[in-house]
């Protein structure tokens, strides 16, 4: 009965979040990488082909095709894959809704799914329903998770099927049903689809979820349904490389795209730097130093799991020649690791809910507000906008809004708020004349407000219930 409450917690607190991402919602593609993933769902939807050819006059498109000559994307499936139901509602209904808007729907949908994923583990960790929910608004309201709802990033299918193979993994510890631990081998087999390098990750989650399994017959079932459902995705990906290469062994990625940064700089960077860290980006974080001990004397095994996950993504990525991901918001190669550091960070909201240290509470609100007021930057003003900025003042502009913090975006995103700049779908700038669909605004709150008292009721029947 508490599970069923639980779940009806988490449906709710998914769609306020959905609710949210669609008034920051755009319906925009932000770069290259975003349009090549695109044009492979809507070729495989619209012509049952894996190729990118509708990119073929875009800069390096031509630089990049294979022995058939044509152009695929370089990237996993697994975004695309994900991409595609909505896609293909959008394009064989009979009214227009909009084949780009409705698909880039499915980062928000993402995002949102991983906030109730969020709550759910929380509770199962016997935090109180409260401190379950906080933890799941913070997730998706006070992280860069907010800004990559509304784009068409890896992230956001990175993120979500990470910590759904987490959750029920957790799950299946914890009853021993097969069926979680296939489905928790589905959602990272759909992990390493998306990005090949969470593959090693794999043995981090056959420990968690198995070292008690030759114990327990029924455990070791599950064993077997997780490896079929990765060695299914294995093959998949595999003739997906073949489809496109010939080789199911090659990824696409050009032989100098390599490992090969100085991996203190790229710690630096993604941590603390004034254009990219993330506990810049997320101040709340600050409270891991303490927070992260009373999780592990709390659940021993989940925090092992979350601490190296985000470990080895942080050294991983501090490696990559590309460490910073280009123009985006935030640490874009440490995003997906955001739900694991804020379920680590759940002690703290538990401290601060208890109102017995006043400092504290005062502190960890203030640092969550202004959490929440870095994101409002990110998700309205687009990160292109900003590149282009710096393009006109610097002539090192990546490493300028890096490692400067004059040129930080968290400086220049500020300067550049203005109506004719700000990223919304439910607003337009034309020749200086501003065009708001109030209808769109007070339909979306009108939704979110709907949902807020049904979370309510469903709380209330939970406490009458004695959950």
């Amino acid at each position: 009965m508490t599970d069923r409450a639980d779940a009806q917690v988490a449906v709710w607190l998914a769609l306020i979040l959905f609710g949210v991402y669609l008034l920051s919602f755009s319906g925009l593609l932000y770069s290259q990488d975003s349009m090549s993933m695109f044009s492979v769902t809507e070729s495989f939807v619209k012509r049952g082909e894996l190729n990118t050819d509708q990119l073929w006059t875009l800069f390096k498109a031509r630089n990049e095709i294979a022995l058939d000559d044509e152009s695929y994307a370089k990237y996993g499936y697994g975004m695309s894959l994900f991409a595609a139901p909505l896609y293909a509602l959008a394009f064989y209904l009979p009214f227009d809704l909009g084949l780009t808007q409705t698909t880039l729907l499915t980062s928000s949908l993402g995002i949102a799914l991983t906030g109730a994923l969020v709550c759910l583990a929380a509770r199962r960790l016997q935090f109180s329903r409260g401190v379950s929910i906080s933890a799941a608004l913070l997730f998706g309201l006070s992280t860069p998770a907010w800004v990559y709802a509304k784009q068409f990033w890896s992230e956001p299918y990175s993120l979500f099927t990470l910590f759904a193979a987490f959750y029920f993994m957790m799950r299946f510890r914890a009853e021993n049903h097969a069926r979680d631990a296939g489905i928790a081998g589905i959602a990272l087999g759909l992990a390493v689809a998306t990005r090949v390098t969470n593959a090693a990750l794999v043995p981090l989650f056959l420990w968690y979820g198995f070292a008690h399994a030759w114990r327990d017959v029924r455990a070791r079932h599950g064993v077997v349904w997780f490896a079929l459902a990765l060695t299914c995705f294995a093959v998949s990906i595999a003739w997906y490389d073949w489809a496109r290469y010939g080789n199911p062994l090659a990824t696409g990625y050009r032989a100098d795209e390599k490992f090969d940064n100085p991996i203190g700089l790229g710690l630096y960077g993604l941590l603390f730097s004034p254009g990219k860290g993330l506990f810049v980006y997320i101040p709340f974080l600050a409270t891991l130093a303490f927070s992260a001990p009373m999780f592990y004397r709390r659940a021993r095994r989940e925090a092992i799991v979350s601490v190296f996950l985000f470990t080895f993504c942080a050294l991983l990525f501090s490696a990559w020649y590309y460490w910073w991901g280009g123009t985006n918001w935030g640490p874009r190669f440490l995003v997906p690791t955001i739900p694991f550091l804020v379920l680590l960070s759940a002690p703290a909201i538990e401290l601060s809910a208890a109102k017995t240290n006043k400092l504290f509470t005062t502190v960890f609100a203030v640092l969550c507000a202004l959490s929440v007021a870095i994101q409002l930057l990110g998700i309205t003003i687009p990160s292109l906008a900003y590149r282009l900025r710096m393009m006109r003042v610097s002539a090192n502009p990546d490493m300028d809004a890096i490692f400067l913090s004059p040129f930080s975006p968290l400086v220049g995103y500020f300067n550049s708020l203005k109506l004719s700049a700000l990223d919304y779908a439910w607003m337009r700038v034309e020749s200086g004349e501003v065009s708001v669909d109030w209808l769109v605004i007070a339909l979306t709150l009108a939704f979110i407000a709907l949902c807020l008292v049904m979370l309510t009721l469903a709380c209330q029947r939970q406490s009458a219930a004695g959950g």
